[in-house]
């Protein structure tokens, strides 16, 4: 596993990459990056991290009550380390980017499920105008250059 320092590094340029990219024509709430991304994120970064950095990680659904119902949340575990790039889609988060072993914010929510990673592309039937590989080829063009050869 990658030192906690390096997965801070990857996360970060992650949402930075995000942030820089046109998603206007992104399926689902990619136009509004942060907000109601938390899963695109992680399949995202998710696949980065499983396919071209070769690192055990998996996505965990987690949920907790609000006055309005149930809010999702979903964010990657690499061996027990948090990676969550969107939990500043919500007021109370602790930061834009999360990457730690023991976070209080995630543990104010209650696991659902944990899911195995999935390549990006079994999610480009999603896509209405991009299809998400397309997406996220746009997003890791840099990163490879800056982690994956070196």
């Amino acid at each position: 596993m990658l030192p906690i320092e390096n997965l801070l590094i990857i996360a970060t340029d992650f949402r930075k990459a995000f942030e820089a990219s046109d998603l206007s024509r992104a399926p689902g709430f990619l136009p509004h990056f942060p907000e109601g991304c938390c899963s695109w994120a992680t399949w995202m970064i998710g696949h980065f991290l499983k396919f071209e950095m070769c690192q055990s990680v998996e996505e965990i659904n987690a949920e907790r009550a609000s006055l309005s119902g149930t809010l999702p949340h979903a964010w990657l575990s690499a061996d027990g380390i948090i990676i969550d790039i969107t939990s500043d889609e919500f007021e109370d988060s602790e930061a834009r980017v999360i990457v730690s072993r023991n976070s209080d914010w995630h543990k104010t929510w209650s696991i659902v499920q944990t899911i195995e990673i999935q390549r990006i592309d079994t999610y480009d039937k999603i896509g209405i105008d991009r299809r998400p590989s397309d997406i996220y080829e746009s997003l890791v063009t840099s990163l490879r250059l800056k982690h994956v050869h070196t």
